[in-house]
């Protein structure tokens, strides 16, 4: 577009790395999600709520959080049908499909996939040692909601698991059925569509994960700015709304 063309966005003098994702559940979150070292340099992305009839409460809490997420909440993607979905996943007899996904994701980055030992505080050199997982439930949630902190309960172990990317990998190899908001079902998951969700145990031994939004959570939900967009706003007033303190400079003066 004319309106946008050599415009870039600026953050303390530095180019910013814009990130985008497809839909909210409401809010977005911060760099926290990526545990990330060097948390200042990502400043401008910031906890913003999307709900037209705003909610600002915090959301780390598990009941808070739950209590949200089956909430009915009118935002700028709201009618989207990715805004809210639930999942039924199980976690019994994978034991093995999910150490693959965790000694993958430890050769990575072993600051993000860690192993304890039975005190859950001595660390374990490896995932093999600890037998078969006995339950998943949340350590640690953002004030936006999303899980910052699986904890994976082993029979001899405890295993955590950091970073939005690699929460939604594990889950999302345990679903066995995902409904969206429209009542649509998915296909075959092999990702969950976003860490924005609470792990409930049911009577059957289960999870029934129920959740929202589509996407890392970070930075502009494309179809939030859509809504925005057909709300009247105009483009600057999009952007410093996702990206906060940011500058919006023109390249070509």
């Amino acid at each position: 577009m004319e309106a946008t063309r050599g415009k870039v966005l600026f953050y303390q003098g530095k180019v910013v790395e814009a990130y985008y994702f497809s839909t909210s559940m409401g809010y977005t979150d911060t760099a926290e999600v990526w545990n990330v070292d060097d948390a200042e340099t990502y400043g401008y992305l910031h906890k913003f709520c999307l709900n037209k009839s705003e909610y600002d409460g915090n959301l780390s809490n598990e009941t808070d959080f739950l209590n949200y997420i089956k909430s009915k909440a009118e935002g700028y993607d709201s009618d989207v049908k990715y805004y809210r979905w639930f999942a039924v996943a199980d976690w019994r007899e994978k034991t093995e499909e999910m150490n693959r996904i965790l000694e993958n994701r430890n050769s990575i980055s072993d600051k993000n996939v860690l192993y304890f030992g039975t005190d859950g505080t001595t660390e374990a050199e490896s995932l093999r040692e600890l037998g078969n997982v006995t339950g998943i439930s949340v350590e640690e949630r953002s004030p936006s909601g999303s899980i910052l902190t699986l904890k994976l309960q082993y029979e001899k172990g405890v295993v955590r698991v950091k970073t939005e990317y690699n929460i939604r990998k594990l889950l999302g190899c345990l679903v066995e059925k995902i409904v969206y908001a429209d009542g649509s079902e998915g296909g075959n998951v092999t990702m969950l569509p976003s860490a924005f969700c609470a792990v409930t145990e049911q009577e059957d031994g289960s999870l029934l994960l129920s959740g929202g939004g589509y996407g890392h959570g970070l930075g502009m939900s494309q179809n939030g700015a859509n809504g925005m967009a057909k709300a009247g706003m105009g483009c600057e007033e999009i952007l410093h709304a996702f990206y906060q303190d940011v500058e919006i400079a023109d390249v070509n003066e």
